[in-house]
């Protein structure tokens, strides 16, 4: 019997230069799967977040922190669901979409950095 084996790192020009057992097409989905319950946890409990400082008003800081994440989550989870697409339908990375989304990503954590700084 002989071991099966599928692709799983594409170089610069899409070609499969790694390749290990199927079981490696269940871990970015379990990786998605395990974010999205982390991030919705500290979405929902903004207190357990390791703030940067802190604020006068706690409740309002709580608020931003918890929008903050929501916006993390939102753009982590398009991330990922792009990635995934990408890897399972096996065509060739679009590296400009995954620019766009971590160019959002950085404007959103500037936003919400200069937000937190007046509470």
């Amino acid at each position: 019997m002989t071991r099966q084996y599928v692709p799983t790192h594409w170089n610069i020009h899409g070609v499969a230069d790694e390749y290990g057992s199927p079981f490696y097409t269940l871990i970015l989905p379990l990786i998605s799967v395990l974010i999205y319950f982390f991030m919705t946890f500290f979405e929902k409990h903004p207190h357990y977040c390791n703030l940067p400082q802190k604020f006068k008003d706690r409740q309002k800081g709580y608020s931003l922190i918890a929008k903050l994440v929501a916006w993390l989550k939102l753009l982590i989870m398009m991330f990922l669901a792009f990635v995934t697409y990408e890897v399972y339908c096996g065509g060739s990375f679009n590296y400009l979409i995954a620019l766009l989304i971590l160019i959002t990503s950085f404007i959103v954590i500037i936003v919400y950095a200069i937000k937190l700084r007046r509470v």
